[in-house]
This record gives C-alpha cells, structure tokens and sequence, in this order.
C-alpha cells in the first residue's frame, strides 16, 4: 500500500466536499453567461454524511478530518465512500456504486446535481478526485466491500 499523509487525504475529501456544494449551488449555465453578476463564492462547511468505511464502521464526513489518523484509514474512508451503493434510476433503489457508473451515467450524475442524492454526488466528487490524482488511482481499482 502506497504511503500517504492522512492531512493530505483530508484536504482530498474537503476538496470533493466544497467542489460538490458548489456546484450543487450554481445554476446550470448562469455561470457562463453572467459571470460578472454572480455573487462572490460562498465558503460551505463540510457536508455532514453517514458512510460505512471499507471495514464496516460507519463514520461521519463531518469529523474526519478529526478520526483520520493513519493512512490505512484514510484509504479505508476513500474506499468505503466510493464503494456505497446509491439509486441512480430515480427509483429510489440502490443499484449501483460510483466506480460501478459509466461515463456518461456520471455526465448525467453531474447534471442533475441539484436533484440528485447529494451523497452520491460526494461520492462521485471523491471519486473523480482520486481520478485526477495518479497517486491516488490505485484506490478506483480497490473494490472492497
């Protein structure tokens, strides 16, 4: 396993958290055509979800900056987050997890940010986070459940 600070893992789910409000909050397409009217950014506080790590235990992502103590733990947070099952057909039924979703079903995700599961579109952020960062693609390959 590879070697992270678990401070730098914390700013990971505080990045997915902000990214998340924040585009929950804007309204599709005002942002490219009144870019000068918008109001100035809003700071949100981190979102308060109950997740089950990849052990079980659940924990809250309100307090993880404070529980994150080792690395193993904030790969197991990571990996619990995007290993949740959530409902993507509108049905209410879980179906499927973040790294369970094609391409396009994350587009769609994105563009119904505003109506969907706000924990699954944190999931997806945690996700797409990893995503972007190659140090932390190892963990899209870690389906534990």
């Amino acid at each position: 396993m590879k070697q992270i600070k678990p401070w730098f893992f914390a700013t990971i789910f505080g990045l997915a958290s902000l990214t998340a409000n924040a585009f929950a909050s804007i309204p599709i397409g005002v942002a490219a055509e009144h870019e000068e009217d918008l109001p100035a950014p809003t700071v949100f506080s981190e979102p308060d979800f109950n997740f089950t790590d990849c052990q079980g235990k659940p924990f809250n992502t309100k307090d993880i900056n404070n529980i994150i103590q080792t690395d193993e733990q904030s790969v197991c947070y990571a990996q619990g987050i995007m290993n949740t099952k959530f409902a993507f057909d509108g049905e209410g039924k879980a179906l499927r997890s973040v790294l369970e979703l094609s391409e396009s079903e994350q587009n769609q995700l994105l563009d119904n940010a505003k109506s969907a599961d706000p924990k699954a579109v944190y999931a997806l952020f945690v996700y797409m986070t990893a995503a972007e960062l190659p140090e932390y693609n190892y963990l899209l390959n870690s389906n534990v459940e």
